[in-house]
C-alpha cells in the first residue's frame, strides 16, 4: 500500500474519532444538565390593559401601579430602609401582597465579569461557537442570563468541535446560574383553596427596564411573580420584588407596570 493512502487513512482515522468524541461530549453533557430543556418566554401578558383604579406606589426605587387598596407594613424590628412589604387592608377587594427588596444586587458567583469579561467570552474558539449556533455575545449580566435562558441545544451541530465546546460551557453555566425563586413565606395567611399554577420563566423588556419573571405558587397558595428588575442604563445589577395575589390577572398587570424610578 502506497505511503500517501496509508497516511490518508491515518488522517480519516483520527477525523473519525475525534468527530466521535465530539459527539460523545455533546450527548453527555445534554444528558448531565438537567436544566438544558427550560427556556424563559416573551411575557404573555405584556399587552395587559391596566385598569383605570390601579395607582402609583414607589417604594426603594421600584415604582409600579397595583389597586389603591394596599398599606405599607414593615417587618418588625426593621426600618423603612429595610425591605417593605405591601399588604391588602381590604382582602375582599383584593387579597394582594407586594415584596420590594431594599436595594440593588449584583448577580452572585460566577459573576458576569468571571465569565464575560475575564473568561469564557475572551476565547476566539468559544466565540465562534456561540456565533455560529446563531447567538449574538453578551455585553452584560442580563444579556448573559438572556442567552442562557433561550438557547437550543438542538441549533448546536454535534459534529463542530467549536460549537460542542460553545454549547457545553453554556449548559453548565445555565445550571449555575439558574436563578433561585424569592422565597415570601405567606403560609400564615393560606388561601382555603390553594391556586394550581404552572412554574414558567419570562423576560420583558421596554425602553426603560429589562426585566425576568418567574411564575410559580406562593406557600401560602397565591399565585406569585418574582421579578428581576434591571434599568436599562445598568444591565449589571438588578432589584428584586414578588407580587402574590388570589388573582393572578391582578399580579400580571403589575408586573408589566414595574419601573426603575432612576430610568
Amino acid at each position: 500500500m502506497k505511503k500517501s493512502v496509508i497516511i490518508a487513512l491515518a488522517a480519516a482515522g483520527v477525523a473519525v474519532l475525534f468527530l466521535s468524541q465530539t459527539v460523545v461530549k455533546y450527548h453527555f453533557i445534554g444528558n448531565r444538565c438537567v436544566n438544558l430543556d427550560k427556556h424563559i418566554e416573551a411575557y404573555p401578558y405584556a399587552d395587559a390593559d391596566i385598569p383605570d383604579d390601579f395607582t402609583d406606589y414607589t417604594i426603594h426605587g421600584i415604582s409600579l401601579k397595583a389597586p389603591d387598596c394596599l398599606v405599607p407594613k414593615i417587618p418588625e424590628g426593621r426600618t423603612a430602609d429595610d425591605a417593605v412589604r405591601y399588604f391588602s387592608d381590604d382582602t375582599e377587594k383584593c387579597d394582594l401582597q407586594i415584596f420590594v427588596c431594599p436595594e440593588k444586587k449584583k448577580p452572585e458567583y460566577p459573576t458576569w465579569k468571571a465569565i464575560g469579561e475575564d473568561g469564557f467570552f475572551k476565547s476566539g474558539f468559544v466565540r465562534k461557537g456561540v456565533e455560529k449556533m446563531g447567538y449574538s455575545i453578551p455585553d452584560n449580566h442580563y444579556e448573559l442570563m438572556y442567552l442562557l435562558g433561550t438557547f437550543d441545544k438542538n441549533d448546536c451541530n454535534k459534529l463542530s468541535v467549536s460549537e460542542v465546546s460553545a454549547f457545553s460551557k453554556l449548559a453548565v453555566y445555565k445550571e449555575i446560574m439558574t436563578p433561585a425563586i424569592i422565597g415570601i413565606d405567606d403560609s400564615d395567611d393560606a388561601l382555603e383553596t390553594p391556586l394550581k399554577v404552572e412554574p414558567h420563566s419570562y423576560f420583558y423588556e421596554n425602553d426603560k427596564v429589562k426585566m425576568y419573571i418567574d411564575q410559580y405558587a406562593s406557600k401560602g397558595g397565591r399565585y406569585s411573580l418574582a421579578v428581576e428588575c434591571c434599568d436599562v442604563n445598568d444591565l449589571n445589577s438588578f432589584t428584586e420584588l414578588v407580587v402574590m395575589s388570589a388573582e393572578p390577572e391582578t399580579a400580571q398587570k403589575i408586573a408589566k407596570t414595574v419601573c426603575c424610578t432612576d430610568s
